[in-house]
């Protein structure tokens, strides 16, 4: 299936809200998955290295945060979309309309790890997003797009999809902040 990138971006221009949310639900999902089986698989294999301290809670970290790029460059380069996207009705496309090569997503996904989210860090997280925010309305595209040849495309969005999509964002991140305050009394 081919998309009219140009056509697209015509018609539906940008829609910073959406991707913010659909990133977080990728988010959410990827990293509470990848934290879980990750922190299982450290149990039985060697638990030292288990994220107790302040370093090896950053290591941990950084580990999942690479393992959530690698499999988010996967989806979209396979599917051109990931959970998040899907339910927000967005995808991610070449110039032709076609889905990314794997060295162009994986590069966008690490881009946007740095540049859009901060690499996780709170500080640094909002201020990279206020950037990425700004950028996008003033420009019609973020730099980890421009940089790797993507192109965000947006289908129609009914009042139903709207509901559904803010209701998973809403758990989301009601499951995140659960998930935080569970693992500091853990």
């Amino acid at each position: 299936m081919s998309i009219n990138v140009q056509e697209t971006r015509d018609k539906y221009y940008v829609h910073p809200w959406r991707r913010y949310f659909a990133k977080t639900i990728d988010l959410v999902v990827i990293l509470t998955v990848l934290g879980f089986l990750g922190g299982l698989v450290l149990a039985f294999v060697y638990p030292p290295l288990l994220p107790t301290s302040l370093i090896s809670t950053i290591i941990f970290s950084a580990i999942v945060l690479i393992g959530y790029c690698i499999i988010e460059a996967v989806l979209i380069s396979a599917f051109g979309t990931t959970l998040g996207k899907a339910i927000f009705r967005t995808g991610i496309v070449n110039e032709n309309g076609q889905k990314l090569e794997i060295i162009n997503s994986l590069a966008r996904s690490f881009f946007c790890g740095v540049a859009g989210i901060g690499a996780g860090i709170p500080v640094v997280s909002l201020m990279t997003l206020i950037m990425g925010y700004t950028t996008l309305n003033a420009d019609g595209v973020t730099p980890w797009d421009q940089h790797t040849g993507a192109f965000v495309v947006h289908e129609e969005m009914t009042r139903l999809n709207w509901f559904f999509g803010i209701s998973i964002f809403i758990l989301a991140f009601a499951a995140n902040i659960v998930l935080n305050v569970a693992s500091m009394n853990f």
